[in-house]
């Protein structure tokens, strides 16, 4: 038998090997990496939506509120009828005349991540934020700090603007305090009184 026509056929040397194996593992780990920055990137993003929406539900409510009620001047806080400029909770009437509190609750706001918006209705506390977000900061800018429905006896008024709120809010992922967002709305009550 003549097996001059087959060609001796080699394998892969070890060094081959080798440099192939490592260039499947340098990929192998390039390719995990995207994976891993997607994740991230998708989570983060997903955990800043969440707080935008949650931020965005907070101040509607407290917008609502001011729209449909009266700035109460007369709140323990507002030290002689007058609201300090910025405040940390806000003093609603509501139609009825019932009166609606909006504040922060929980530890210290600026250590922990223990926070979180309550609004007081009927003397009974209720959460408004959820519990995986955390507030950092909840201002209140009322203008005119007075209150402009009380006649004077000279005749005048307090102040001749309607009441108005501009509402700051903070508030970050609780579990990894990594995302923040801050917003704020300005809102004005719809009644008028004089």
């Amino acid at each position: 038998m003549d097996f001059s026509g087959f060609k001796s056929k080699k394998g892969f040397t070890l060094a081959e090997m080798i440099v192939v194996m490592f260039i499947f593992s340098l990929l192998s780990v390039v390719i995990a990496g995207i994976f891993v920055q997607f994740f991230n990137t998708e989570n983060r993003s997903f955990i800043s939506q969440k707080l935008s929406s949650d931020m965005r539900f907070t101040l509607e409510m407290i917008a609502r509120e001011v729209r449909m009620g009266n700035i109460d001047y007369r709140v323990t806080g507002y030290y002689g009828g007058t609201v300090p400029k910025p405040t940390d909770t806000l003093a609603i009437l509501d139609a009825n005349g019932d009166q609606i509190l909006f504040g922060l609750a929980g530890a210290d706001c600026q250590t922990t991540s223990d926070c979180y918006v309550f609004v007081r209705r009927g003397g009974v506390d209720y959460r408004v934020t959820p519990d995986d977000l955390a507030v950092n900061q909840l201002i209140f800018y009322v203008s005119p700090v007075v209150d402009p429905f009380t006649l004077q006896a000279d005749g005048h008024y307090l102040a001749e603007d309607q009441p108005r709120v501009l509402v700051v809010l903070e508030e970050k992922d609780a579990k990894t305090g990594e995302i923040s967002l801050k917003m704020q709305t300005a809102v004005s009550s719809k009644i008028y009184q004089r």
